[in-house]
């Protein structure tokens, strides 16, 4: 059998993507709409929420005991930066909430590309060198998780002498564990840890008969699936209208915000002659207007779990959904995940 097969035999993973604070706004009803998302995926079956980390909002580890109190299955995906805390720390957190709660905590680590972000935490460390951290970071925290020995490192990064996580985490609880990035470094960290390598997807069409493999990897695409393709597509317009201003000036402002330029490459070498026409499936308008941080799958049922099954073929192990804007954009977009499994 070989590796595309095996994949698709095993159960595909379903997180969504917890509400940001956009913009750097905040309200009196951000909490009750991360409580309606986070119930909403319970209610949905997802596997759990992913929650961002930069300097503009919440803290996650607040958003994910937040969520946990408010539902009855659903797992934090915590992203996880080392600027933010020691390993230490985030080992401890970890074994707190699965013996607080009887809950399990996914990670995704991530390095963080805000360059403002960085520049206010005074991280002068390069885009190479983010990434030994990272997996000094993870090496660390795992082995805290583990608890088979005391832990010690010494490196550049971090000092650690016969450490021991007291109280350890209850046995079960161990997280998934993701790395977030597809560089030559971000892939090496991913390998290193065991954990499940986290991209932003090109179109279906890379991907198909033989073509890019994504390797056991995650994937982050938002989902507008409905009966119909003109159906579907009349929601994209509605919540995603052109604005030709707009578009312009995010396009400056991520080109000049972010550490390395992923974000601005992303958009501009996936641009096709017919990525905003509603022939379209794979659509990155969303992230050219919005502050959405993925492109969207766009079409009809059929339609959309064909993509999926082209993603799934080529290694696509773990499906992360944008945030949901209403509850029934989890139940749709499950349906199109259904079709794409029975194939």
């Amino acid at each position: 059998m070989d590796l595309s097969s095996q994949v698709a035999a095993e159960p595909l993973e379903v997180y969504a993507t917890s509400p940001g604070v956009v913009g750097g706004r905040r309200s009196d009803s951000f909490g009750q709409k991360v409580t309606d998302v986070a119930r909403w995926a319970d209610a949905a079956g997802l596997s759990g929420l992913l929650i961002f980390t930069d300097n503009f909002s919440y803290d996650p580890w607040m958003l994910a005991q937040y969520m946990v109190e408010r539902t009855e299955a659903m797992v934090p995906l915590v992203a996880l930066q080392p600027n933010y805390q020691h390993p230490v720390t985030a080992a401890r957190l970890v074994a707190a909430i699965g013996r607080l709660y009887g809950r399990r905590v996914d990670i995704n680590l991530v390095t963080g590309s805000h360059a403002a972000d960085l520049r206010a935490l005074g991280d002068t460390v390069d885009h190479d060198a983010r990434y030994d951290r990272l997996l000094a970071f993870g090496q660390i925290m795992l082995a805290l998780l583990d608890g088979t020995a005391p832990v010690t490192h010494h490196g550049p990064y971090y000092d650690v002498s016969d450490a021991v996580l007291d109280p350890p985490l209850p046995a079960g609880l161990t997280p998934r564990l993701f790395a977030a990035g597809q560089s030559p470094p971000a892939i090496h960290v991913a390998r290193a840890l065991g954990a499940t390598t986290l991209v932003n997807p090109e179109p279906p069409k890379h991907y198909a008969g033989g073509g890019k493999r994504l390797h056991r990897t995650g994937i982050r695409i938002g989902i507008i699936a409905r009966d119909d393709h003109d159906a579907a597509w009349e929601v994209a317009r509605r919540r995603y209208p052109r604005d030709a201003a707009r578009e312009q000036r995010l396009h400056r402002s991520r080109k000049a915000a972010y550490a390395s330029s992923t974000v601005h490459n992303y958009t501009e070498s996936r641009r096709t002659p017919t990525d905003d026409t509603a022939e379209a499936i794979y659509w990155l308008h969303p992230l050219r207007v919005s502050f959405e941080y993925c492109a969207y799958l766009v079409g009809s049922y059929d339609e959309v779990a064909e993509a999926l099954r082209t993603y799934r073929e080529s290694g696509m192990c773990t499906l992360i959904l944008s945030p949901p804007q209403e509850e029934d954009d989890l139940h749709h977009a499950n349906e199109a995940i259904r079709r794409a499994e029975a194939r």
